[in-house]
């Protein structure tokens, strides 16, 4: 069996997507507003996790019954 790190996996999908949001705010602006860095830098952020991580809506996770 193999199991992931996910905080390790988590971490660098945050990592990622805050270096990949900030350049997208800088795209086409020298001085972006903050509330379109923070959504830059939101969007990139969860595109990078669903990019590594299936989401299933619905479904029970084990963890909730610890």
């Amino acid at each position: 069996m193999i199991i992931p790190k996910t905080y390790l996996l988590l971490d660098r999908c945050i990592e990622e997507g805050v270096r990949y949001g900030l350049n997208r705010a800088y795209k086409h602006t020298d001085s972006p507003t903050r509330e379109h860095m923070e959504n830059e830098i939101a969007m990139a952020i969860m595109h990078e996790i669903t990019e590594w991580f299936e989401i299933k809506q619905g479904v029970d996770n084990e963890a909730d019954t610890y």
